[in-house]
């Protein structure tokens, strides 16, 4: 068996791990010069080759959730007395992991993905060496959907009778405060990357607007000068008109609006349609249903994510090796249908499918079930996860001084 991964990102190096366990034959294929994905720090835009920076850090970063839910099951961080850690200090793990296990000689560094097409009995993955302008075809039985989904703005719709006329960037661009110096400022999301950045930017800028639609309880977390919003009606040149009839005059707009799933290197014989944000048809957001030898890791989010690649990825190569099989299309195609339904009562529309903040411990557990993966994420880590976000939902600030020790597979400390 060959197989691809395209991604050297968390999610691609746990994939390459869990094959190289197992002796199979694999290439990873990554764009960047160095592998880490989304964690590599860069003020550029564009790369060397002209290619957009994938990586969404910004300077000021610190994890939003604590180093040790996001960490391998075997490979650990080597910091102490600190939790909440820089891109840097991820980056090094994930750099220091790829050493540990050996895993450079499969990754192809410097080579864009361009087409991935079905074949008989496989997969024919079209890469272009970036170097040297030259590119390969190559046969694959399986492969690994590993490039992240941190760097695609999304953008809302907004009605724009003149166009804005000041500053006005996503905040995948956003890598310093200094640029708001003395602007008036709307944000415009509430998930957590607008909130950190609202703390980041607050003492530079002359006022913030920040447009969301949560309760009033939230609002009880932020500085008091912040002004909040309802969503964004309309624009007009430095004008922006909210939803509550109210308007504010504003210098720059920060858009904290998301991401979109991209993977413009499937061709349509994939079988992958991605409709509202939403990629489909796969079972347990992982397998496609249609050519289940695709796999797709880290697409959920809401989640702690790094045990959730490598549960991931251990489920689909125990199915690939024969371990374990899947259940017939039609019975997978029902999952995927009854999963929709559940999200839908739960009043999220295609956009927000792949959100598993609900039901996190469920979804870590049905993916083992389904892979035979052992030994399972420990319930440890669900309590430490959910005692960080506890926190984090009461001070926005102060929640990242606690520092965790893990004891074993079931204890944690607070120190």
């Amino acid at each position: 068996m060959k197989v691809a991964v395209i991604g050297a990102g968390a999610s691609g190096l746990i994939s390459a791990k869990v094959l190289s366990e197992k002796g199979i034959n694999y290439d990873v294929f990554e764009t960047g010069d160095q592998v880490g994905g989304t964690w590599i720090y860069s003020e550029n835009t564009v790369d060397k080759h002209g290619l957009p920076v994938a990586s969404s850090m910004y300077r000021d970063l610190r994890t939003n959730l604590p180093k040790e839910v996001m960490e391998f099951s075997e490979y650990h961080y080597d910091i102490e007395n600190v939790s909440y850690i820089t891109p840097s200090q991820v980056l090094d793990y994930l750099q220091s992991f790829c050493n540990e296990y050996n895993l450079k000689d499969n990754i192809k560094l410097e080579h864009l993905v361009t087409r991935v097409s079905r074949t008989d009995g496989g997969w024919l993955l079209t890469a272009k060496d970036l170097n040297h302008g030259t590119e390969n075809t190559t046969f694959y039985d399986a492969v690994f959907i590993c490039n992240g989904h941190y760097s695609l703005p999304n953008y809302p719709e907004v009605e724009v009778k003149e166009a804005f006329t000041g500053l006005s960037l996503h905040s995948h661009y956003y890598k310093t405060p200094d640029i708001f110096d003395n602007k008036i400022v709307l944000i415009i999301g509430m998930g957590p990357s607008a909130q950190d950045i609202t703390f980041n930017i607050h003492p530079n800028s002359k006022q913030i607007y920040l447009s969301h639609h949560y309760t009033e309880e939230v609002k009880q977390l932020f500085p008091e000068d912040i002004i909040h919003k309802p969503d964004v009606k309309a624009i007009e040149g430095k004008t922006v008109y909210f939803e509550d009839d109210t308007n504010a005059e504003v210098d720059a707009i920060l858009y904290c609006t998301g991401y979109k799933y991209s993977f413009p290197f499937l061709d349509e014989s994939c079988g992958i349609k991605v409709y509202n944000n939403y990629v489909s048809p796969l079972y347990k957001q992982v397998f496609s249903i249609t050519h289940p030898t695709m796999v797709f890791i880290g697409l959920p989010f809401r989640s702690f994510l790094f045990p959730m690649f490598e549960i991931q990825a251990r489920c689909a190569l125990n199915t690939l090796t024969g371990i374990v099989n899947l259940p017939p299309r039609e019975e997978m195609l029902e999952d995927m249908k009854s999963w929709e339904k559940v999200q839908i009562s739960r009043g999220y529309s295609e956009n927000k499918f792949h959100m598993i903040s609900d039901c996190i411990y469920q979804y870590f557990r049905d993916v083992e079930k389904v892979g035979n993966v052992t030994p399972p994420c420990p319930d440890m880590i669900f309590k430490l996860f959910y005692r960080a976000a506890k926190n984090r939902k009461s001070d926005l600030v102060k929640y990242r001084n606690e520092v965790f020790k893990i004891i074993d597979a079931e204890n944690f400390i607070v120190k």
